[in-house]
């Protein structure tokens, strides 16, 4: 009788067995994801009333790329438009061309495909979350970690927001574990995957390159590597292809080195904020991200508040349990054997990760979602830190109180989930009843004209108008504009070609960064048609745009004009050596610009023009030895005095009448011509501090016709 050899099938029995809980932990994953974004879909559902809509405009921004991109214009937002990448994430774009190709604009068909393809992409994440989980602690806590991470409220919010942050969240644990396991690696070829997934992370976000260096940067530390120079070479040149890999894309595309919204908008490359407020700035955001990770409040913009209190503009999320911060810093504490690698590398990635965040984004734009993809680093080394912590304690103590904390972390999730749940239904429901009947209302009018907006994505995607985005995605970044006062906008429009500047404006009124009140009372703006909230005190209106240019230059009989000054765009007085001043005159002047808020009429005030603390310098041009005449054009809500001095010597005290009505020009200085000189230099202040607002447009400056 031939004898059965056991061997090969007990080996495939053990192999089996040891993968039947993983495959099981697959399907509920999957199934887990598929629920998630089921409920998304149900709260978009209930708050629209069955008008689907997204929870965010920028997800039309993304979708108009891709269907541009599927109808032969790549890098365009609109047809017309001149390459830009907008969108921040490249791959995330392409994963969306075909979506957008096959629904067009049947919003129900966008919707599922979005909701279905970041399910996709939420099951890939807990996959891979789970191979590094499983190298970290045992077989339960892993699971239990790669739960915490699908529950956590911040981090379904980004998978279903329709953002990239889903795929950006994918793209940082599989950094993580291909660089991981580098240092293991003896295989010919264990720099291939490492740099597949490195390029491609440095596409999906822009700061993906900075998480790849600090993932490469963690694996010099093995002796391995140390060891072996020519090891050392391929890892500094994976990360350098990476940074190249989208700095040379973005640089064919749009001609710059960076994306469309990459560094013209960081505190760095301003010419209105000074490198100190920048790196205070980018210090604050490190102590806040700080206090929300230790109190478990974490808001999606502003600050958290000294005691974790959500002092915010948004609703505070509760991500995760007081005391996280703790967890993950023991967890990060070097582990023997092969998790010592895994720990380096993930507190690495979050380190220049959390750096990034806080130095890279303009001062006041500290939006915490782009900290968002490092919260599964986040939840599986602080899941790690608790079986550390455990080992402090007697061995009876120790699986009880590892599942207590585990079970606690996911128990304390749940009402987070629920409000990133209700965030997806407000955002619809807000977009749905403003931006798309927008959207409708431009549609059928008859006037042609483009519009700017602050949210120009559903309003682009469904007018069929051209869309001036004012923040810099798809046309020139207006950041003076759009931060620091709308009559400022009006004097950058008003240079550009008249077929450049937009006809309509849409905006919300009451928004903090939207005060259009001084451009309606000043006759520039006129309310087209309003569009209320049908739940909320909210209004989206449409306003007319009345062009003109500062108006001419005073006549007065026997005067000429020799120069001319536009203080509302500073950036074109670069001859003048414009400066504004946010000290006194006889203090440390340095370019800055404040918008102040009336203590009498209790509203930002001086909107239409530049607003100084201090006053503002400039040099004019005439002709040396001849009597000069300064005009000035100015807004003044209320009754004010400036004080004036031509080549350091003061020439008196201006009063201005108050006006909120209108614009007014006035003569702030009359000097004879035994002080003038080829090129002379004006000072205007406040009176500080007597003083401290203070609003300026337009200078002209006459001397004798003869």
């Amino acid at each position: 009788m031939r004898s059965f050899d056991a061997g090969p099938y007990l080996s495939y029995t053990r192999l089996r067995m040891r993968r039947s809980p993983y495959l099981v932990a697959m399907v509920a994953w999957g199934l887990l994801a598929v629920a998630l974004a089921g409920a998304a879909w149900t709260a978009v559902f209930a708050y629209t009333h069955g008008r689907m809509t997204a929870p965010l405009d920028d997800v039309y921004i993304t979708l108009a790329y891709a269907r541009n991109w599927a109808h032969g214009l790549p890098f365009r937002f609109l047809a017309g438009d001149p390459p830009s990448t907008g969108s921040t994430s490249l791959l995330y774009t392409w994963l969306l061309v075909p979506l957008a190709a096959a629904a067009g604009t049947h919003e129900g068909i966008l919707l599922a495909g979005l909701y279905l393809l970041n399910a996709t992409i939420l099951w890939g994440t807990c996959l891979v979350a789970w191979r590094i989980a499983s190298r970290l602690m045992e077989p339960w806590l892993a699971h239990a970690s790669v739960l915490a991470v699908a529950l956590c409220g911040h981090v379904v919010w980004g998978f279903f927001c329709g953002l990239d942050t889903g795929l950006a969240c994918l793209a940082v644990l599989l950094l993580w574990d291909r660089w991981s396991l580098v240092a293991a690696d003896r295989t010919p070829r264990w720099w291939v995957m490492p740099g597949v997934v490195s390029i491609a992370t440095a596409l999906t976000r822009p700061e993906g390159g900075i998480w790849t260096m600090g993932a490469a940067l963690a694996s010099f530390g093995p002796a391995s590597l140390l060891r072996t120079p020519r090891r050392m070479l391929t890892v500094m040149a994976i990360v350098v292809a990476a940074f190249t890999a989208a700095s040379v894309f973005s640089l064919a595309v749009t001609g710059s080195p960076v994306g469309s919204s990459g560094w013209a908008k960081t505190a760095w490359a301003s010419p209105l904020v000074p490198w100190s407020a920048a790196a205070s700035g980018s210090a604050r955001y490190l102590v806040d991200t700080a206090k929300g990770l230790w109190m478990g409040s974490y808001p999606s913009e502003a600050e958290v508040g000294t005691a974790g209190n959500g002092q915010s503009e948004n609703e505070v999320i509760w991500a995760f349990p007081p005391g996280a911060l703790l967890l993950f810093v023991f967890g990060c504490i070097f582990l023997p054997g092969g998790a010592r690698e895994v720990t380096a590398v993930g507190g690495a990635i979050w380190s220049l990760g959390w750096l990034a965040a806080a130095g890279l984004l303009p001062v006041g734009w500290h939006h915490h979602r782009y900290l968002i993809p490092l919260f599964p680093v986040f939840i599986l080394l602080s899941f790690s830190g608790i079986a550390r912590v455990a080992q402090a304690f007697p061995e009876a103590w120790r699986r009880p109180l590892v599942r207590g904390l585990a079970g606690a972390w996911i128990a304390f999730e749940l009402p987070g989930l629920s409000q990133s749940f209700l965030f997806v239904g407000h955002g619809a429901e807000s977009y749905s009843a403003h931006h798309r009947v927008m959207a409708e209302r431009l549609a059928n009018m008859a006037e042609p004209g483009a519009v700017g907006a602050t949210d120009v994505g559903i309003l682009g995607y469904f007018s069929g108008r051209r869309v001036i985005d004012l923040k810099g995605l798809t046309a020139p970044w207006l950041f003076p504009a759009t931060s620091y006062g709308w009559g400022s906008l009006y004097d950058v429009f008003k240079r550009m070609p008249a077929a450049e500047r937009p006809r309509f404006l849409a905006l919300h009124p009451g928004r903090a960064d939207t005060n259009a009140e001084q451009l309606q009372r000043a006759g520039i703006l006129h309310e087209r048609l309003s569009i209320p909230h049908p739940r909320l005190d909210t209004w989206f209106v449409l306003f007319d745009i009345a062009w003109g240019e500062p108006g001419p230059a005073p006549t007065l009989r026997g005067w000429k004009l020799v120069d001319e000054l536009d203080c509302g765009d500073p950036g074109s007085e670069a001859a003048h050596g414009y400066r504004v001043m946010a000290r006194s005159p006889g203090g440390i002047p340095f370019n800055s610009l404040q918008v102040r808020t009336d203590s009498v009429l209790n509203r930002v005030i001086g909107d239409g023009g530049w607003v100084t603390s201090g006053g503002e310098a400039f040099d004019v041009r005439a002709t040396a030895g001849r009597p000069l005449l300064v005009m000035m054009r100015t807004f003044a809500p209320r009754g004010s005095a400036v004080e004036v001095a031509c080549n350091g010597v003061m020439l008196g005290c201006v009063n201005i009448a108050p006006n909120p009505d209108r614009f007014q020009t006035i003569l702030v200085a009359e000097q004879d011509g035994s002080l003038v000189k080829t090129r002379n230099r004006m000072t205007v202040s406040c009176g500080w501090p007597d003083s401290s607002e203070f609003a300026s447009y337009h200078y002209w400056i006459l001397q004798p016709a003869r």
